[in-house]
C-alpha cells in the first residue's frame, strides 16, 4: 500500500508537470514573439536611418527573426493542440492523430532545431566580425559589405534548411525524437489519470540514440567552440592593441556585450544539452517501468528517476524561451546605439508633430489669404478642421 501510494504521489507531479508547462510556454512564447518582433523593428528602422551600424545588427536581426519565428510556431501549436484537451472531452484527445493542426508536430521539431543552430551561428558570427574589426580594419570597412553579410546569413538559411530537410527524411525524424523539449511540448495523456502511461505512450520516447544526440548537438558545438575561440582571440588582441589603436578602443564596449551574450549562449546550449540527454533517461525509465500494481514498488526508483529528468526538461524548456526574452532586452539596456537610435526616433517623432502642429497653425491663419487652405478648409466641418488637418498633415 505504502508503495501504491508512493507511485500515487510521483504521478501527480508528473500529471501537474505535464500539465502546466504547455500553460507556461504559452505565456512566455508570446511574450518572446511580441519583444523580437519590435526588436526587430527597432533594428530595421535603426540601420535604414543610419542610426546602427548595419554590420553588427544584421546579425542580432537573424537571431531575432529566428527566435520570433520559433515563438509564434510554438504559440500556435500548443494553442491548437492543448486547447482541445482542456475542454475535458477525452473523445477529442484520443481523436487527436485524426486531426489537423496549422502547425504539424515535424514543423515545429525542425524550427526547435533550426533555432539553436541559428542562435549559435549568429553569434559565432559576432564574435568572428569583431576579431576581424580590430585585426584587419580597412579590409572590414572595404571588402566585407553589408549585402556580402546578408548573402552569407541567407546562405547559412538554405543550408540549413536543407540539411535538416534531408536528414528527417533519411533518419525517419530521429533527429528531432531526441529532444525532451519536443516530449514536454507535445506529449499527451490521451484523457488518462496516469501521467506516466501518457508520456511514455508518446512516440518521441521510443528511439534515442548518441549518433542522435551528436546529429542534433553537433552545429551548436562547433558554434559554441567558434564563439570561445574568437571571443579569447579578440581579448588577447585588444589588449595588445588598446594603447596602438583607437578602433581597439571603441570595441571593448561591444566586447563586453559580447561577453554577456556568451554567457547567455552557454546557458541556452546547457538547456539544450539537458533537453537531449534527459529524453534518453526518460526513455530507458519508460522502458523500464511496468503498469501493472504488482510491480509497483520495483518501478520507484525508474518513476522518481524520470520525474527528475522531466522536471529538469521542463526548467530548460521554459528557460530556453525565457532566453528569448531576455536576449533582445539585454541589447537594449547595454548597449548605448540602441538606445541612441531608440531616442532619436522619439525625437524625430516628437519633431514630426511639433512641425505639424506648426504647419496646421499657418494653415488656419492664412485660411482668408491663401487658395489652397481655404479649400482645404472649406470642405471640413468646423468642429473637426483641426483634428482632420492634423492627422492628414501627420501622415503626410
Amino acid at each position: 500500500m505504502q508503495c501504491f501510494d508512493s507511485h500515487r504521489q510521483v504521478n501527480d507531479r508528473l500529471r501537474t508537470i505535464l500539465a502546466l508547462t504547455p500553460t507556461v510556454i504559452k505565456a512566455v512564447s508570446g511574450a518572446s514573439f511580441v519583444i523580437n518582433t519590435v526588436f526587430f523593428v527597432l533594428l530595421v528602422v535603426g540601420c535604414w536611418n543610419e542610426f546602427l551600424p548595419k554590420k553588427r545588427y544584421t546579425l542580432l536581426a537573424n537571431r531575432s527573426i529566428i527566435d520570433s519565428l520559433m515563438s509564434m510556431l510554438t504559440f500556435v501549436f500548443i494553442l491548437a493542440k492543448h486547447e482541445v484537451c482542456l475542454i475535458d472531452h477525452p473523445v477529442l484527445c484520443k481523436r487527436e492523430k485524426e486531426m489537423v493542426y496549422p502547425v504539424p508536430l515535424y514543423l515545429l521539431q525542425i524550427g526547435l532545431t533550426l533555432n539553436y543552430w541559428m542562435l549559435s551561428v549568429s553569434y559565432s558570427a559576432i564574435a568572428l566580425l569583431t576579431w576581424y574589426a580590430v585585426k584587419f580594419p580597412l579590409e572590414y570597412r572595404i571588402k566585407l559589405t553589408v549585402a556580402r553579410i546578408i548573402q552569407t546569413v541567407v546562405v547559412v538559411w538554405v543550408l540549413s534548411c536543407v540539411l535538416l530537410f534531408a536528414y528527417s527524411r533519411l533518419s525517419g525524424m530521429e533527429i528531432f525524437k531526441s529532444n525532451a523539449m519536443i516530449v514536454l511540448i507535445g506529449v499527451r495523456t490521451d484523457g488518462s489519470d496516469n501521467a506516466v502511461l501518457g508520456m511514455c505512450k508518446d512516440a518521441a520516447m521510443n528511439k534515442t540514440g548518441r549518433f542522435d544526440h551528436l546529429a542534433a548537438l553537433g552545429l551548436p558545438i562547433f558554434g559554441f567552440v567558434c564563439t570561445l575561440g574568437s571571443y579569447a582571440l579578440v581579448c588577447v588582441l585588444l589588449v595588445q592593441k588598446r594603447k596602438i589603436n583607437r578602433l581597439a578602443t571603441r570595441q571593448f564596449a561591444g566586447v563586453w556585450r559580447l561577453g554577456i551574450h556568451i554567457i547567455c549562449l552557454t546557458f541556452s546550449c546547457t538547456l539544450m544539452a539537458v533537453a537531449h540527454f534527459a529524453s534518453g533517461h526518460v526513455a530507458e525509465s519508460c522502458r523500464e517501468i511496468q503498469y501493472t500494481e504488482q510491480y509497483l514498488c520495483e518501478e520507484m526508483e525508474s518513476l522518481q528517476s524520470m520525474f527528475t529528468f522531466v522536471a529538469a526538461s521542463a526548467i530548460g524548456t521554459i528557460a530556453w524561451f525565457v532566453r528569448m526574452i531576455v536576449d533582445p532586452l539585454l541589447d537594449v539596456i547595454l548597449d548605448t546605439r540602441i538606445r541612441r537610435a531608440l531616442k532619436q526616433r522619439m525625437r524625430n517623432h516628437h519633431a514630426a508633430t511639433s512641425s505639424s502642429l506648426l504647419m496646421l497653425s499657418e494653415l488656419r491663419l492664412s485660411n482668408a489669404q491663401t487658395p489652397v487652405a481655404r479649400t482645404i478648409l472649406g470642405h471640413l466641418p468646423s468642429t473637426s478642421r483641426t483634428d482632420s488637418l492634423y492627422s492628414m498633415v501627420s501622415r503626410c
